[in-house]
């Protein structure tokens, strides 16, 4: 298996729906009002539900990531950033792309490790809306060498 910084997904759709707000903002424990009620999320100025903070990580799901799939080993989840433009409400639907920004290998205790600096970029009309830094921890095991 190898990686390249430089590496990106295809362009993708996501499309945000009522549900899926709520389903997610009940999996994470988030009971705020503006996740399951129109009327709360309109009175404080959102034109529909509000997806919580951390809802991007669901696009994940959709990208067809190559330099990912191709993996067979478990992958640690680091740290996470997210920055928006504005906010994801329902019925928004987004063009994303997720880049490998930067590719490092380190000693660790525990044998090698890869770390993995991924940025996941939300557009709507041609313009940035939010994006994710996300970084993933591959565990080199003997069997599984990273190029």
């Amino acid at each position: 298996m190898s990686f390249n910084a430089g590496m990106t997904s295809d362009f993708f759709y996501v499309t945000v729906k009522h549900q899926d707000i709520q389903n997610f903002a009940r999996s994470i424990q988030n009971k705020n009002p503006l996740h399951f009620d129109v009327y709360a999320a309109k009175n404080a100025g959102f034109p529909d539900l509000l997806a919580p903070p951390t809802y991007p990580i669901l696009f994940w799901q959709i990208a067809k990531l190559d330099w990912l799939d191709q993996l067979d080993v478990p992958l640690i989840h680091g740290e996470q950033k997210f920055t928006y433009i504005k906010p994801i409400v329902a019925g928004d639907t987004y063009i994303c792309k997720i880049d490998l920004k930067e590719v490092k290998k380190k000693q660790g205790s525990t044998g090698v490790l890869w770390i993995l600096n991924h940025v996941l970029e939300g557009y709507q009309n041609d313009e940035l809306s939010f994006t994710s830094e996300t970084t993933l921890i591959i565990r080199e095991f003997q069997g599984n060498e990273v190029e």
